[in-house]
């Protein structure tokens, strides 16, 4: 990439910030299950098993922003069982959004 280049591609950055607050997801390392950051939650009652994992890249913040939204409301499976997830913690943690 050129200077030129480079220089178009963080005026075109700087156009359009992120102004978006990175949410705390300390509170969440202990998780319910013995693993950091994980939590599972049984219905009791038969069905299927999902699982929703954020936080593949340290720096995608959106499904760590859905799970914590999750986590705080309260979701719980009326069947089967709900598995949320952080994944790459340490990235995030180290991630500088700036």
């Amino acid at each position: 990439m050129t200077t030129a280049s480079t220089s178009a591609a963080r005026a075109a950055l700087d156009a359009y910030p992120v102004e978006f607050e990175f949410p705390d997801i300390r509170p969440y390392a202990e998780g319910n299950t013995g693993i950091p950051y994980l939590f599972t939650f049984d219905s009791g009652t038969p069905g299927k098993h999902v699982m929703i994992i954020s936080l593949t890249h340290g720096n995608e913040v959106s499904g760590a922003v859905a799970v914590k939204a999750m986590l705080d409301a309260g979701l719980r499976p009326r069947r089967g069982r709900l598995t949320l997830a952080f994944g790459n913690v340490d990235a995030y943690h180290s991630f500088d959004p700036a």
